[in-house]
């Protein structure tokens, strides 16, 4: 394997401006599916638009160590109705979606508690109502998330004083309240909307 330096040089394949020259620097690099970055890794920069167009091999295990560090998971175990309810919701969003949205839904109606859109009292109280038939196994969701979403579960879970088994369920009751039975027509449409920009 070459080792590459800062200030080395080679031509290279821009997306926006064809042949070009890109130089070896030390750089934030995003990951390819938008969940973090890895900080201060040798790239290969564009000379003309700047962006990150190679990845030297000496540099791959510095970014597989972030990725692994920037990912983390949200893990509860739910009575299967719980997963039901968000199944069911998930599928009036879009009959197609795969179970990766479910992470999507969550992580939608999560943001819009950090960002102050929807009061946190809300959560306390969907958690601390009446639950769901808890007949039936329990299931288990797991979704791995950047380190972004992560401090997002963090702060609603310090700002409410719930675990995460508890904030999962308040979520899926508040998601079964606005969409399954509709209490909010107008955010299943405005998410239907959303999925349907996601897919273009």
């Amino acid at each position: 394997m070459k080792i590459l330096h800062q200030g080395d040089t080679e031509p290279a394949l821009c997306d926006i401006d064809g042949r070009v020259t890109v130089t070896y620097r030390y750089r934030d690099v995003p990951f390819s599916d938008g969940s973090g970055m890895a900080r201060n890794v040798l790239a290969g920069i564009c000379d003309v638009c700047s962006e990150v167009l190679l990845v030297p091999p000496q540099s791959v295990p510095a970014i597989a160590a972030s990725r692994r560090r920037s990912t983390g998971p949200l893990e509860a175990s739910l009575p299967a109705s719980y997963v039901d309810t968000l199944d069911a919701a998930v599928s009036l969003v879009d009959t197609e979606a795969s179970k990766e949205f479910r992470k999507r839904l969550l992580m939608y109606y999560l943001h819009r508690y950090a960002r102050g859109d929807e009061a946190m009292a809300e959560l306390v109280g969907l958690a601390g109502g009446a639950e769901q038939s808890a007949s039936g196994p329990n299931r288990r969701l797991s979704f791995k998330l950047s380190e972004q979403a992560n401090a997002k579960v963090d702060y609603v879970m310090n700002e409410t004083g719930l675990s995460k088994t508890q904030l999962v369920k308040a979520l899926i009751g508040k998601i079964a309240a606005d969409l399954v039975r509709r209490t909010k027509a107008r955010r299943l449409q405005e998410l239907i909307a959303l999925c349907e920009v996601m897919k273009a």
